[in-house]
């Protein structure tokens, strides 16, 4: 992981919990080696303009990974279109970063379609401003709106 963890940790925010990550999730399908190494060095935190937000192994008081995948929470209300996943980070938009036997897949909830970001979590999205929505999202705070008429993560209008 070295460079590439090392770039998005340098524009991350701080930590969303103290502690370090120490309890491991049962690991089901996943390989979690990765994800174990990224929130042991910073356990949870916001990234790309607070566009990526991925969440903290465990914690007490803000939500983790741990009770984000519990069954009887969002996922319920899915009909099995979210079992197997084990959701670990979301973009502005709410589409969830998951890993799953493939590796790591994005889960958009409005439509239940996956696909897969990369395979054994080696390597990561190709545009991360096109991924998690920073870019479009930066144009926010700045112009107070997003442009009218144009899914702001597309370049085809959506009328």
């Amino acid at each position: 992981m070295g460079k590439a963890l090392d770039k998005l940790l340098s524009i991350a925010s701080n930590g969303l919990w103290t502690e370090r990550a120490r309890r491991r999730l049962t690991p089901g399908d996943w390989d979690t080696s990765d994800l174990e190494d990224l929130l042991n060095r910073r356990n949870g935190f916001y990234a790309f303009e607070s566009a990526l937000h991925v969440l903290p192994w465990e914690s007490d008081g803000v939500m983790d990974i741990s009770r984000w995948n519990n069954a009887e929470l969002w996922k319920a209300g899915y009909d099995g279109a979210a079992d197997g996943l084990l959701c670990f980070a979301e973009n502005a938009f709410g589409d969830q970063f998951c890993l799953s036997e493939l590796g790591i897949i994005r889960f958009d909830p409005e439509t239940t379609a996956t696909s897969l970001m990369a395979r054994r979590s080696r390597s990561g999205p190709q545009s991360f401003s096109k991924t998690t929505g920073g870019r479009r999202l930066g144009q926010w705070p700045m112009t107070g709106k997003l442009r009218t008429g144009r899914c702001p993560l597309a370049s085809a209008s959506y009328r």
